[in-house]
């Protein structure tokens, strides 16, 4: 299970009762030397900002957004709060850094009434701790991490032994590889993870 949290610092504010957040409020990060959107409120969200969009050209589609740093080191420990909450669930968990969780479910999922329970489960308790989660089950680490960040639905499972099928909607940069492989691979008119499936390794190297 691939649990993963892609507004943490904002949940964290949130958390708080941060009255700001129901205006147009984000969190910002310095991402290649450009500040950029991290977390972004509903307010700020219905003013066409999102995530990644860099503070001038938020700005200037928002004079009124309210912006704040970061603050990785108390993200970190409202991340590790939520590792041991996970405990009720798995007892082999690990940080997937800087905003996510990995649980080895198996064996666990019984105890729950199945997969699709025990991500409802999740889901509910982390709702109740003021979290916006979306949580993915698969066959593999790297395909539950794929369903998670790139799954339309809060709540995505893949069926047991055909990863294949969930994962081949997705985009190439759910591989979760080097950027500049994925840049190749799009320039190459492969877009999504299905485009692969066509090729044998030698084949695709060359």
């Amino acid at each position: 299970m691939s649990i993963w949290f892609p507004q943490l610092p904002l949940d964290r504010r949130a958390r708080l009762g941060d009255a700001r957040l129901d205006g147009p409020y984000a969190t910002i990060r310095e991402i290649k030397n450009a500040r950029s959107l991290i977390g972004v409120s509903e307010g700020a969200r219905r003013s066409g900002l999102t995530p990644q969009m860099s503070v001038t050209d938020a700005r200037a589609n928002c004079p009124d957004l309210m912006t704040e740093p970061c603050n990785a080191g108390r993200e970190e420990r409202l991340l590790r709060a939520i590792w041991r909450w996970a405990d009720k669930l798995s007892p082999s968990i690990a940080l997937d850094e800087p905003d996510g969780l990995f649980l080895d479910i198996d064996g666990c999922t019984h105890l729950f009434g199945g997969e699709q329970a025990m991500a409802e489960i999740a889901l509910s308790d982390l709702r109740q701790m003021k979290m916006t989660p979306r949580i993915a089950i698969g066959d593999t680490k790297r395909g539950a991490w794929a369903l998670s960040h790139f799954g339309k639905a809060q709540i995505s499972i893949s069926a047991r032994g055909d990863s294949r099928a969930a994962l081949q909607v997705l985009p190439i940069a759910s591989r979760k590889s080097d950027p500049n492989f994925e840049t190749d691979l799009r320039q190459a008119g492969l877009k999504s993870i299905g485009a692969l499936y066509d090729f044998k390794t030698a084949e695709l190297a060359r």
